[in-house]
């Protein structure tokens, strides 16, 4: 997935699988504020790369 500006998004089993954390962790640290998701129409959860 490409934002308009051309960044990549990663899904939560891409952000899993690259950072070696847990899904369920994301999912977490999401509840916490920690990580600002993007939502797509398909309602994945999306990532910006860095």
């Amino acid at each position: 997935m490409d934002t308009a500006a051309g960044a990549r998004l990663l899904d939560i089993a891409e952000v899993a699988e690259a950072t070696g954390v847990a899904p369920s962790a994301l999912r977490y640290y999401e509840r916490l504020g920690l990580l600002a998701p993007r939502w797509t129409r398909r309602a994945m959860t999306s990532m910006q790369a860095r």
